[in-house]
């Protein structure tokens, strides 16, 4: 049976995103798990629950077309590489519609950040609000992956299995209520908080200056720089955070804005979708470990970017190895 190279990219590409994605997650659910001062910050336990919401979606969109049924017949043809029954797509749209949580935690991060930055929150603050961190997003992806599946809601949707009732309706109230509504809504919020935190940073920024200028104490104003410079560092990292997000969301959020607008879809931006969708949990790592990667190259200047990366990745015994072999090779070139 032929298949059309817009089939074929749609089933094979989302798996490279998506390894790399689950990669990227591992690697900070590591870090936190193994790091006994992390275990007891509100933000890198909400870092923990992203990632495992990411890696599950990951891992979903991974598998992708080899769970729809075989013989499934598309938009573009017979779907490549489907190799499932009708209960390993019922689990695949369980599994796609759970990946709400993921954005839904990025919510959470954007509130922390807005706690953290603009009221100035502690930590033994943040942990009376933490559950409810935890627990929306993950009542909120349990209880509509289980409300879809009880309906049996779920078919292929070309690369995936997810919401896709018969007959097909353009607009279908299912999918709004369980993904794209809160999607959209979260979008909205994030953006809301991050401009409230830009507006915070500049009248913080102007205040500082200010000070400076009225101030004699040249102690006080160096450490009013160094809290303005830690604010800044921490509102730039939850921007950071946001980029993320409409990096993996912006394509499926025009997809749905061409079928309100009537519009039907062209290959390329499905394929973008289906490239960018997977890889939040590697741009989330990227981040996570930004500040790290700066503060190492910062002591350790002769480190290559490979050895600074496995260093604060947590791959503590990698940069020993490298030195070790460049002495071998050291010592075999003196005899």
């Amino acid at each position: 049976m032929a298949h059309s190279a817009e089939a074929i990219l749609l089933a094979v590409v989302p798996k490279f995103s998506a390894f790399l994605s689950i990669c990227g997650s591992f690697i900070i659910v590591h870090n936190v798990i193994h790091d006994a001062k992390k275990r007891k910050k509100a933000y890198h336990r909400i870092m923990l629950g992203l990632s495992v919401s990411d890696i599950v979606a990951a891992t979903n969109y991974f598998l992708g077309t080899w769970l729809i049924p075989r013989g499934t017949v598309g938009k573009y043809g017979p779907v490549y590489m489907a190799a499932g029954t009708d209960a390993t797509c019922s689990m695949s749209g369980f599994f796609t519609q759970s990946s709400v949580a993921s954005p839904l935690y990025n919510a959470m991060l954007a509130l922390y950040y807005l706690f953290v930055v603009k009221y100035g929150w502690k930590e033994e603050r943040l942990m009376k609000f933490e559950p409810l961190v935890h627990s929306l997003p993950i009542a909120f992806a349990l209880g509509t992956s289980a409300t879809g599946a009880g309906l049996y809601l779920y078919n292929s949707v070309e690369w995936l299995c997810w919401v896709n009732i018969e007959p097909p309706q353009a607009n279908n109230p299912w999918r709004w209520a369980f993904l794209f509504g809160p999607v959209w809504s979260c979008i909205v919020f994030v953006t809301a908080v991050m401009t409230v935190l830009w507006w915070t940073m500049r009248q913080t920024e102007q205040s500082v200056v200010a000070h400076s200028k009225n101030s004699s104490a040249g102690v006080q104003s160096a450490v009013s720089r160094a809290r303005r410079n830690r604010s800044k560092q921490i509102a730039f990292q939850g921007i950071l955070y946001v980029g993320a997000f409409y990096i993996t969301w912006f394509f499926p959020t025009l997809q749905r804005v061409l079928e309100l607008a009537d519009k039907k879809p062209f290959f390329l931006l499905e394929f973008f979708d289906a490239t960018l969708l997977p890889l939040q949990g590697l741009l989330n790592m990227l981040i996570y470990l930004r500040p790290r990667y700066k503060n190492y190259r910062k002591r350790n200047p002769e480190a290559t970017r490979c050895v600074a990366f496995w260093a604060i990745a947590g791959v503590k015994k990698r940069p020993n190895f490298f030195q070790q072999r460049k002495r071998q090779r050291q010592n075999e070139n003196l005899h």
